[in-house]
């Protein structure tokens, strides 16, 4: 699928969808596209993909992909006009109607841009990893109602630029080097637990990203 949107000041051509996350409870997929500034909700089946819904964004969209709560209810992008996150509820039409909507609830401004976030493993909320001083700092945003609200932080004497959640464990990736820390350290500001390893340092314009193995 393919629409035609501003991106940047010029006229491109994106693929949709751009930034693509599927759901944990449904079968459904959110596709952002930073082009048109639109989210739409997906329902790909053996016949092809569905468009059940779409939600323009006010505030643009990053090209980063947004990312499902673990109760599958709400959605959370990065915007691109300002340093913010924003809320989109997911729900089902009233019996009278069928199908299902997706609208903007609310809006949540950090204090610094956003470089990645992630889902929470297991309490509806995300975690979010931005740039700060000298290192980044890993947050924990919980969802209360419609509301992202701050309630772990840890800071990393490290510049990190994408994270990835296993076990309990979090794993961070800068140019040279792979960080490892548990979840239960964001409440507490002890960093003798963090592990680091140096790597080689990567080409210039080339960002590393951490994933999970489905295996091991």
């Amino acid at each position: 699928r393919k629409e035609t949107g501003a991106l940047l000041e010029r006229t491109t051509s994106l693929p949709t969808p751009h930034g693509l996350a599927f759901s944990p409870q449904q079968p459904y997929a959110i596709a952002a596209d930073p082009g048109c500034e639109r989210i739409t909700l997906l329902q790909p089946s053996a016949d092809g993909i569905a468009v059940l819904a779409r939600c323009e964004a006010p505030l643009g969209l990053s090209l980063s992909s947004p990312v499902w709560t673990i109760d599958g209810a709400h959605i959370v992008a990065a915007n691109a006009r300002t340093a913010s996150l924003s809320v989109y509820a997911v729900r089902a039409m009233p019996k009278n109607q069928s199908g299902v909507s997706i609208h903007l609830v609310g809006t949540s401004e950090p204090v610094t841009p956003i470089e990645a976030l992630l889902a929470h493993p297991s309490e509806p909320g995300i975690l979010t990893l931005r740039t700060e001083k000298q290192g980044c700092r890993v947050e924990f945003w919980a969802l209360r109602g419609n509301e992202l609200r701050i309630e772990q932080d840890a800071w990393i004497p490290h510049a990190a630029r994408s994270l990835a959640h296993h076990a309990g464990t979090l794993w961070l990736a800068s140019e040279d080097r792979v960080i490892r820390m548990r979840c239960s350290d964001l409440h507490s500001h002890d960093l003798r637990s963090i592990d680091t390893w140096e790597t080689p340092r990567s080409p210039a314009g080339v960002q590393a990203n951490i994933t999970r193995s489905g295996s091991v």
